[in-house]
Order: C-alpha cells, then sequence, then structure tokens
C-alpha cells in the first residue's frame, strides 16, 4: 500500500470534520505508517504504542492514538484487502496497561531469554531458519549471523547495527564494538564456533529494521510471542547465566571480568577498585569464553 494513497483515503473519509481532527488523524496515521514500515498487524499496533510509552507519552494521548488507530485500519482495508483490525473491542493487556493512569516504572517488562530458549534459537540457526519467510535477499543469512552474534556477546541492538569488514574481521578473528554512546571501542576475539555463522552478515540501514528482524527470529525459532521481547532479551538471559558459570579466576575477580565483557562500566559497582582495575581484553575473553554457557550450543 502507498502512503500517499492511504493519506489521500483518510482525508477523504474525513470530508466535513474540522481542520484540527482531519490534521490530528493524518498526521497519527502517517506516524504509525513510518513505524510499521506500512505493515498494518497487532505487533505494529503494539510496536507503535509501546514506543510512544517509552518516549513517556501521556496515558490518554496514547488511547488517542489507538482509537485512531482502529479508524485507520478500516479506511486502510478499503485499499487493501486482508488488513483487519487485528483486536476485540477491548485493548489487548499489555496495551491496556501502557494506557493506564499508572507509574511508568511500573509498566516496565523485562524478559530474560532462559538458557533453553537460547538454545532453541540457536538450534533453529544452525539449520538456517528453514521456517522463516524471505522477505529479501539473504536475511536468513543475516539473521543467523545476528543470532551468533547477541548470544555469544549479548549485544546490544546499537551495537549490532553496522558491523562492516574492519570491525567484524573473520580473518583476525577480531570484532570490534562500539558501545552504546559511542564513547569506548571494546575488542573481542571471536570464537571458532561461530565463525561459520558469521558470513552472511550484514549492515543495516535502520535499528528499526534490525527489531523487526529480531521478531521474524523471534517466530521462525518456534518461541512464544509475548509482549516486550527484543535483543535486550538475549542479553538479559546471557548475564543471568554467565553468573552462574565458574570461570577459572578467582572469586572476587569473577564479577570483574563479566562487567568488563558486557561492556559496562565497572565503576558504577566497583567504585574505585573499578577505575583501577585493569585487564587485557583478550584475558578477559579468553576466561569468559572457556566458561561460556551458550557457545557449545553452536558446535
Amino acid at each position: 500500500m502507498i502512503k500517499d494513497e492511504l493519506l489521500n483515503k483518510v482525508t477523504e473519509e474525513l470530508a466535513g470534520s474540522n481542520e484540527r481532527t482531519t490534521k490530528q488523524f493524518v498526521k497519527i496515521t502517517s506516524q504509525f505508517y513510518a513505524s510499521s514500515g506500512g505493515e498494518f498487524t497487532r505487533r505494529a499496533v503494539v510496536n507503535y504504542i509501546t514506543k510512544m510509552a517509552e518516549k513517556r507519552y501521556m496515558p490518554g494521548t496514547l488511547r488517542l492514538h489507538f482509537r485512531v488507530l482502529k479508524w485507520a485500519f478500516g479506511k486502510a482495508s478499503k485499499i487493501e484487502t486482508g488488513i483487519e483490525w487485528p483486536f476485540s473491542k477491548k485493548p489487548p493487556t499489555e496495551i491496556e496497561t501502557l494506557m493506564a493512569d499508572i507509574p511508568w516504572q511500573e509498566s516496565e517488562n523485562k524478559i530474560a531469554f532462559s538458557a533453553d530458549d537460547i538454545k532453541q534459537m540457536i538450534d533453529a540457526a544452525k539449520q538456517g531458519f528453514p521456517n522463516m519467510c524471505e522477505k529479501e535477499d539473504n536475511l536468513k543469512g543475516i539473521s543467523v549471523a545476528l543470532v551468533a552474534l547477541s548470544t555469544t556477546y549479548g549485544l546490544r541492538r546499537v551495537e549490532l547495527f553496522n558491523f562492516d569488514s574492519e570491525t567484524l574481521n573473520l580473518k583476525t578473528k577480531r570484532l570490534r564494538v562500539f558501545t552504546k554512546h559511542g564513547s569506548r571501542l571494546r575488542e573481542h576475539i571471536i570464537p571458532d564456533e561461530i565463525i561459520p555463522y558469521l558470513k552472511d552478515y550484514q549492515p543495516f540501514q535502520s535499528e528499526f529494521k534490525e527489531s523487526q528482524i529480531f521478531h521474524d527470529i523471534e517466530r521462525a525459532s518456534g518461541l512464544p510471542e509475548r509482549y516486550g521481547t527484543g535483543w535486550h532479551c538475549i542479553r538479559r538471559g546471557l548475564v543471568n547465566n554467565l553468573v552462574k558459570v565458574n570461570l577459572e579466576v578467582p572469586e572476587q575477580q569473577a564479577l570483574v571480568y563479566i562487567y568488563d565483557y558486557m561492556r559496562w562500566k565497572k565503576t558504577v559497582a566497583f567504585g574505585m577498585i573499578g577505575t583501577y582495575f585493569t585487564e587485557k581484553p583478550e584475558i578477559v575473553d579468553m576466561a569468559i569464553l572457556k566458561a561460556h554457557p551458550f557457545l557449545e550450543y553452536w558446535k
């Protein structure tokens, strides 16, 4: 569906309405179209409302956008068959919670994938995601590479964004990661177990596309569809399992190694010890990778 075609339809349907209402409906429909990439699906609506909530829009504003989207779906269905409003009369629990007048911190949903969830995802990746609907060339190969990188290093979405042949170097077996705010560069060892699965990695044009691919991977892996999932679910799952393994370092040193491997600021948790304690990144990596909870799944 072409965006202009949809917006013209919205404007046409609002003929006779006041100018403010027309502008508001057109703006919300346009914002949703840009956010969803033109997909009129349940997940697209949930993602759209969730992003607004994360930006601290008031519950009343979220309810307004939800109602306008319901109306817009009806207009879109007149242009393209198969589009239906994917909710019953009452919003689903996850959206209703976001639109409720409650403190924001109470609506946070931080899912951590279990070791079994991650193994299921890795098993599907090793098979090349046979159940994935291939929307564009090489999507499956890119998805395999993303899962390998994410389950090995717990990379944030922004860290997965734009590797190239220099930063992801399979010849030297080194990965250079820019941290979330671009203020720190961290180099990692690439273990042999995942190298065969990284050859089809390609950089992305947008972080939103990475989120879309995550949910494609989630479905292709046979994992249950849950509100609030994303690349951080793998990161949290890795941390939850790293703290359980036995690193071959003194007990007091193990947590510092995990902080360093996950690219966190050690000063936050360890004070002056975090400021002065230093270890070569390859030493930290070798200790972590030797006891890594998920590498064995890639063999």
